[in-house]
């Protein structure tokens, strides 16, 4: 079976075993959002859905078979992925190395995703959604997904970069970390928007580094989600004053020696939008403990109509630390 005639079989999903999907409804009994921009309204039906909804399963059907080959396939050449504790993978060799030795200490039996919302670029489709994943021996876990899926010239879907993270800390993190070399990412030309998103991600640095709570809030816009390292998702400023809050309040006894917030990549995407591939590295102490936390993720920036840019969505990971 070619790949055109698999996306169209995985559009009825409930013949795969082990496959449970839901994207045209989310569990409160709403839509499934798509969003077109210029366009600023959700709307509840649109082609895009099913377009990423049969590229998502046949992203499943690969997991729950763990077959790393049919996986690679859904990938570019030069696709990014970043799983949770993993530093950045770059490329398919790597990609392909990381699902293949994972695969050998967790194999997948379930795979259930839910898709909340794709942006529809034209080129570009962005998805964002949760799982709960089951391995054998290891029980269920629930995480959150960012897809950036390219469209080919025979309309297919692509992904050209993936995230995921997890929604509350994970037992056994370390299966998840393979030791490999970090590739160096393409430099990122100078141009006036690497420049605006350079002093954005150095302002950022600086207000977790002086604990400030006005400032790190002011990056975001007030519909945004976030989809931080190993909690749930917040949506809008009404959940991630409080998590913000909490989370600046609960490191105020620490000083952060190095903040370091940077992009390796970055997309613009018309009508006012860009993707960025950030990466962050922080240095702390806090009374005679200390550390060093690396990580990074994917921003989804949207010019507000004073022109300033503002995080709409951001999904991060951490490396792993043994």
């Amino acid at each position: 079976m070619n790949r055109r005639d698999l996306i169209g079989t995985m559009c009825v999903l409930a013949v795969c075993p082990g496959i449970s999907f839901s994207g045209e409804v989310l569990p409160d009994g709403t839509p499934l959002r798509v969003l077109t921009p210029p366009n600023t309204s959700w709307e509840g039906a649109h082609p895009s859905g099913g377009v990423v909804k049969a590229a998502h399963g046949e992203l499943a059907q690969a997991l729950i078979v763990n077959d790393t080959s049919r996986l690679l396939e859904l990938y570019r050449d030069d696709a990014r992925s970043l799983p949770d504790q993993q530093p950045r993978l770059l490329g398919r060799g790597q990609i392909e190395a990381w699902h293949r030795s994972v695969q050998t200490r967790r194999r997948v039996t379930a795979y259930v995703p839910q898709i909340r919302e794709v942006f529809d670029f034209g080129d570009t489709l962005l998805e964002y959604g949760g799982f709960t994943i089951t391995w054998e021996a290891a029980g269920p876990a629930e995480g959150k997904y960012l897809h950036v899926w390219g469209r080919d010239s025979d309309g297919s879907l692509r992904l050209k970069a993936d995230v995921r993270n997890w929604t509350a800390p994970l037992k056994g993190a370390e299966d998840f970390f393979v030791a490999m070399q970090v590739a160096e990412a393409p430099p990122v030309a100078d141009s006036a928007l690497a420049r605006e998103l350079a002093a954005l991600n150095a302002g950022n640095a600086d207000g977790i580094k002086q604990h400030d709570l006005e400032r790190r809030l002011s990056f975001y816009a007030d519909d945004a989600v976030i989809m931080p390292h190993s909690v749930k998702a917040r949506t809008g400023m009404a959940e991630i004053r409080p998590f913000l809050t909490d989370y600046v309040n609960n490191g105020r006894g620490a000083t952060f020696d190095k903040v370091e917030v940077w992009n390796e990549g970055f997309e613009d995407l018309g009508h006012g939008y860009v993707l960025e591939y950030f990466k962050f590295h922080v240095d702390w102490r806090a009374g005679g403990n200390g550390g060093t936390v690396t990580g990074g993720g994917i921003r989804l920036w949207r010019r507000d109509a004073d022109g300033r840019l503002k995080m709409l969505r951001e999904i991060g990971t951490h490396d792993y630390r043994g």
